[in-house]
């Protein structure tokens, strides 16, 4: 997993190379471009999936959130009301949210043309304490009356085809995106059926004592 001690998303999106060993240098991590996920339009929730690297007490997150009044898709309306829940890992193989609820974030969105806090600091409810090797998901819904006239996306990296590891530094247990909806109400990875696309999260997460851990790079 890769951690860092500051808070920031970068911009920077470096090549990755191979010393002549064979042994991996560089950032390790490969995308095609972004993609979005609408939040609550068609029931669609989504999980980020990470294992707790350090661990300790959790303090929020940074998630990637994108909207634009300029192109169709990215959102609607006043983007809803974006609900971010810590959930536990319901321990199969699987690793799937457990729907154990550890912590809430829950943020009216009201976007108006000129905003552009496209990488809010997510403050949560409470501060549980994340055991370091244990599976955890940040589960993102949206509670609007009106979710598919209301919506905003979160953003991942994108690769059209991939084979395990879809990060090279990643495995891919431990940093996944998850997704559900009406039509397919169960977890799943994300990635179109009969595809061989990965979806990685742009997400940080914050522990007590400035520790973070998550993948930053936001753009490919």
């Amino acid at each position: 997993m890769l951690t860092f001690e500051k808070s920031a998303i970068l911009s920077l999106f470096l090549p990755l190379g191979l010393c002549a060993q064979g042994a991996l240098y560089g950032p390790g991590i490969r995308a095609d471009s972004l993609a979005n996920t609408p939040i609550g339009k068609s029931g669609i929730q989504v999980s980020c999936r990470f294992r707790a690297d350090p661990g300790g007490v959790f303090r929020g997150a940074r998630p990637y959130l994108i909207w634009s009044f300029k192109r169709r898709g990215y959102h609607s309306g006043s983007g809803g009301t974006l609900k971010v829940e810590l959930q536990a890992d319901d321990g199969t193989p699987l690793h799937r949210p457990s729907g154990q609820v550890l912590a809430t974030h829950v943020r009216r969105m009201a976007l108006i043309e000129t905003s552009d806090r496209f990488y809010p600091q997510l403050a949560f409810d409470q501060a549980p304490v994340l055991k370091a090797g244990a599976f955890y998901h940040l589960v993102f819904s949206n509670t609007d009356a009106d979710p598919e006239g209301n919506f905003v996306s979160v953003n991942a990296l994108f690769l059209k085809a991939c084979s395990p590891p879809l990060q090279p530094r990643l495995p891919d247990a431990d940093w996944a995106m998850l997704m559900r909806s009406k039509v397919s109400p169960a977890w799943t990875i994300r990635r179109t059926p009969g595809s061989r696309e990965g979806f990685t999260p742009i997400l940080e997460i914050d522990y007590a004592g400035g520790q973070s851990q998550g993948m930053g790079y936001m753009e490919s």
